[in-house]
């Protein structure tokens, strides 16, 4: 995990393999992590293993 801490907020990036949610082809997808300031957003980078 990736911290940069800026006055009183903290911004979060990490990379994670979403187990819970599966393709066909019984592949997880890998899903970049951002929180700011406790509101989390994830983003689907396209690739799954």
């Amino acid at each position: 995990m990736y911290t940069v801490q800026k006055g009183a907020s903290e911004i979060y990036f990490n990379f994670m393999l979403k187990a819970s949610t599966t393709y066909p082809n019984v592949e997880s997808p890998i899903v970049f992590r951002v929180i700011y300031r406790k509101e989390r957003k994830d983003v689907f980078t396209g690739y799954s293993t």
